[in-house]
């Protein structure tokens, strides 16, 4: 970010400088403690004109600096913000990653291999949410019945028994 400041020279001429970076707040702070000097300069100037230029500028200033500074925050905020969404799409990619489909349900992959689950691949999905269907009634030797209910509609699905957990 640049931000135009008007300066004065030792022979209190006006000349325009950039800052092309934005400093930290106990800078613009320590900044702004300065400016209260000069203040307290130009009112004891012995001429006039000059303690008009420099209360002028001085005022200039402080004014550019309290924008840099409400500035530097929203840029602090943004960032803050920026860092919690990345947070949250990384971890939603790694469940992702870690989610798969096999014989009619979704599993859950941990990281020693391990599957857990079953879980309801409508509740996966319509809303990315991981929820274990109740077992039903509905079984045989080789396949275990679940419903779920989560939406409203019973889900109803039938996993082979040799991939649930013990």
């Amino acid at each position: 970010m640049q931000v135009p400041v008007t300066v004065l020279d030792s022979a209190a001429c006006r000349t325009s400088a950039t800052i092309t970076s934005v400093p930290d707040i106990a800078s613009i702070t320590a900044a702004l403690g300065s400016l209260k000097v000069l203040f307290e300069l130009a009112r004891n100037a012995n001429d006039a004109n000059l303690s008009a230029k420099i209360s002028a500028a001085t005022a200039e200033l402080q004014g550019k600096l309290l924008e840099v500074q409400i500035q530097a925050q929203a840029l602090i905020d943004e960032n803050r913000d920026l860092k919690d969404q990345l947070r949250r799409l990384q971890s939603e990619a790694d469940l992702r990653s870690r989610v798969i489909f096999e014989g009619g349900p979704q599993w859950y992959v941990r990281d020693d291999g391990i599957k857990e689950g079953p879980y309801c691949t409508s509740c996966w999905g319509l809303d990315g949410k991981l929820v274990r269907p109740s077992t039903s009634h509905l079984s045989s030797a080789t396949h275990q019945g679940f419903l779920c209910t989560h939406h409203g509609a019973t889900v109803s699905m039938s996993v082979e028994k040799r991939l649930l957990p013990g």
